[in-house]
């Protein structure tokens, strides 16, 4: 298996959604890099995630979810981290 590194660029749509999203002091992005084993960069509404192939897919897709729980006015926070997690195993 190898250890090469990837990385995928893609924008979410709506910035008045993000700091729910990303959590206090950037705390959801630690946690999500933690559970993935990946590193995940932004600036505005453009995210970069660096991993392995799989890690990236499985990344970017709880992120739209996690995205689209708080567009509909739900809070994240860890636990609800884990919960999407554990919905899309």
């Amino acid at each position: 298996m190898s250890n090469t590194n990837y990385s995928l660029d893609f924008e979410l749509n709506d910035n008045n959604f993000l700091s729910n999203l990303f959590g206090i002091d950037d705390k959801n992005i630690q946690i999500i890099e933690k559970n993935n084993n990946v590193k995940i960069k932004y600036r505005g509404n453009k995210i970069k995630i660096i991993g392995t192939k799989t890690s990236i897919k499985e990344t970017k897709d709880e992120i739209l979810l996690l995205f689209e729980e708080a567009k509909k006015g739900i809070y994240i926070d860890e636990d609800k981290i884990l919960d999407t997690k554990s919905m899309k195993s």
